[in-house]
């Protein structure tokens, strides 16, 4: 990788030195003033141009894996260096499948490898296809893959390069000398959950922190990326974002994504680990583009400048898209347009008085080419308050799917079945409120004003999801010992869910313009905001719902419930949704998004 003049002796020493003095390593942490922006040294040894990856499995013992199995495996992936290797108990090699790819001729003796004690396993090309960026880049030579699904990397073991040996028959590798110091070491690392050398945070592949200089020194990492490069020839466009969840924001980014794959080719980085009961989405993504990287999943942060460095060395988009990713973007955007100048910088912003917003200063409006308002109140903060440049201001709202059309009958059956999951009857009046339970979203003043309406025993409230406050929440629930409220975790039919509701509900601290009421309103459902972000004003115009003026206010709330308890009322009311909800055409949205990438 280009990258800045590092010698390898250098490297060899201070990486030394860091590992056997911490204090050290600390100190010249604060004196080189930069974290998490190295970039990939190159190393003079030749690069390796078409290296094998091996998935190496037992073929005898507990859970043997056939030949044919192997190759039906691999060849499901997206790698095409990728071959199979069979191992019997006493280690020796009982046979290898073809790779799709031939190996160079210094790929020998070089092979990065995955094992798999326990069987074939269950994991995504995408997934597979960050960890061989891991391996290369890292000089990491193995990696333990589980037998069973594989949600985040907290299961998996990593080993760094020339330090272990493949152990068939005991189902682990033996470590025989130091990665970094190479004196020879005496224990084992179990691939099955072990702690020794299991993935953590704070210590990524061994037991040590990791070192500031990284070097490609085995392997070339722009060799396994060199697939990452379009071969469509369409332009390529880098999306970060913070985990593929279910929540308004993936939903937007899928119905532009899916609406523009014939004209971009999209990489799609993840920065933060994926949390299951946030909902994953990984799957849908995955049917619009194979290229998903989980960085937050497989990279220390420390190490993911330089990743990303690598990803962009070998894709050459023409923009990168912050689609709502975690600060760590704000943090390195000066760094990446001083490494890249020609790459186009694209942020979107979601608040107007809260959140990423606080970031922009002089350094980031230096870094950032355009920044996407999803709502007039941010383009009008940027441009007034802090000196953002108008023509830089695009606002383009959230979208959309307009829900698809059901013939009444069986739209009756299917919303009677929905309302059995919901716990409801037909005359019963269900609030439904989908998000995360998050401090932002107040979830808990919908719980306590469900305990001030018991009186009403046609009312229901249901709260659809997850997050760090779902424990908070279902205490309070319980504690109102009664049936009118219940949680339900993240499902993956939200959208038929909100078709079967009565009225939506967001009694939210700040909001843009969220997805759950558009959902709403397009499926002819009357709603229940706070006038935060374009929620109010959108409903006021409309006519399409009631609004409170002030988060918080759980007698103002109340008031609102009891008005909405109304048939009448809920009718008149949805009388207006779907012509409000038509101004956030999909299409249209995508559309403004194809111009900003590329102009």
């Amino acid at each position: 990788m280009a990258g800045p003049t590092e010698w390898p002796a250098a490297q060899r020493v201070a990486r030394a030195v860091f590992s056997r003095f911490p204090g050290i390593h600390a100190a010249y942490r604060r004196l080189r003033g930069r974290p998490g922006v190295v970039r990939y040294a190159a190393t003079p040894a030749a690069p390796v141009s078409k290296p094998f990856l091996e998935l190496r499995v037992r073929a005898e013992g507990p859970a043997p894996v056939t030949r044919a199995e192997a190759a039906a495996w691999c060849g499901a992936q997206t790698l095409a260096e990728l071959r199979g290797v069979g191992y019997g108990d006493s280690g020796e090699v009982a046979w290898t499948t073809e790779a799709q790819t031939a190996p160079g001729p210094a790929a020998a003796g070089a092979s990065p490898w995955f094992f798999a004690p326990r069987g074939l396993p269950d994991v995504s090309p995408s997934f597979l296809e960050s960890a061989s960026l891991v391996l290369a880049a890292e000089q990491i030579d193995a990696l333990a893959l589980p037998a069973g699904p594989s949600p985040n990397a907290a299961e998996h073991t990593v080993h760094r390069s020339g330090a272990y040996e493949l152990m068939p028959s005991e189902g682990n590798v033996r470590a025989l000398t130091d990665a970094l110091t190479g004196k020879t070491v005496a224990r084992r690392a179990p691939l099955s959950g072990g702690k020794a050398f299991a993935y953590r945070r704070d210590a990524y592949v061994s037991t040590r922190p990791m070192g500031e200089i990284f070097s490609v020194g085995l392997r070339d990492a722009r060799a396994v990326l060199r697939r990452a490069a379009s071969p469509s020839g369409k332009p390529a466009v880098l999306v970060l974002t913070s985990y593929l969840a279910r929540g308004g924001v993936e939903e937007v980014l899928y119905q532009v994504l899916s609406r523009l794959t014939s004209r971009f080719e999209f990489l799609i980085v993840t920065l933060a680990p994926h949390e299951e009961r946030l909902g994953d989405r990984r799957a849908d993504f995955a049917k619009l583009t194979p290229r998903l990287y989980g960085f937050g999943d497989l990279v220390h942060p420390d190490a993911m400048f330089g990743m990303l460095g690598a990803l962009i060395d070998a894709s050459a988009p023409v923009a990168l898209y912050n689609a709502n990713g975690t600060t760590w973007f704000y943090d390195v955007a000066p760094e990446l347009k001083r490494q890249f100048p020609g790459l186009r910088l694209i942020d979107q912003l979601y608040d107007h008085r809260a959140g990423y917003i606080d970031r922009y200063d002089e350094r980031i409006r230096g870094a950032i080419d355009v920044c996407v308002a999803t709502n007039g109140r941010i383009a009008r903060a940027l441009i007034d308050k802090r000196g953002w440049p108008e023509a830089r201001t695009p606002v383009i709202r959230p979208c959309v799917a307009p829900p698809e059309p059901v013939p009444p009958g069986e739209q009756r059956s299917r919303r009677a079945a929905l309302r059995a999951v919901l716990g409801a009857r037909e005359d019963t009046v269900v609030f439904l409120l989908a998000a995360r339970m998050h401090p932002q979203k107040r979830p808990l003043d919908l719980v306590r004003v469900a305990g001030r309406v018991r009186d009403l025993a046609q009312l229901r409230f249901v709260l659809v999801g997850g997050g760090v406050l779902e424990q908070e929440v279902d205490r309070e629930i319980a504690a109102l010992a009664g049936e009118n409220v219940v949680r339900l975790p993240f499902r993956r039919d939200v959208p038929a869910l909100v078709a079967a509701a009565d009225v939506g509900c967001l009694v939210s601290d700040y909001e843009g313009l969220p997805v759950f009421l558009l959902e709403a309103l397009s499926s002819g459902v009357p709603f229940l905001g706070t006038d935060v972000g374009e929620m109010g004003e959108l409903l006021k115009a409309s006519g399409a719902g009631v609004v409170v003026d002030r988060p918080g206010d759980l007698d103002a709330i109340e008031a609102a419930v009891r008005r909405l308890a109304d048939r009448d009322f809920r009718s008149s009311l949805a009388a207006r949704t779907r012509e409000a909800a038509r101004a956030f055409d999909a299409p249209a949205c995508a559309e403004k998004y194809a111009g900003v990438f590329l102009t």
